[in-house]
């Protein structure tokens, strides 16, 4: 959270496996969006 409270939220990202089950997933996007407060998720499976 220092990075985010120095940088603001859009410095902040989580990358999830395409391989992961959904649960995992979306327990994943609910911590980023609700504990750093950022709408930037993404998977590796469009890299």
């Amino acid at each position: 959270t220092r990075v985010r409270d120095k940088h603001g939220p859009r410095s902040v990202y989580g990358v999830a496996s395409g391989r992961a089950p959904h649960e995992a997933a979306y327990s994943m996007q609910k911590f980023i969006r609700a504990g750093f407060g950022t709408n930037y998720i993404d998977n590796c499976s469009r890299a």
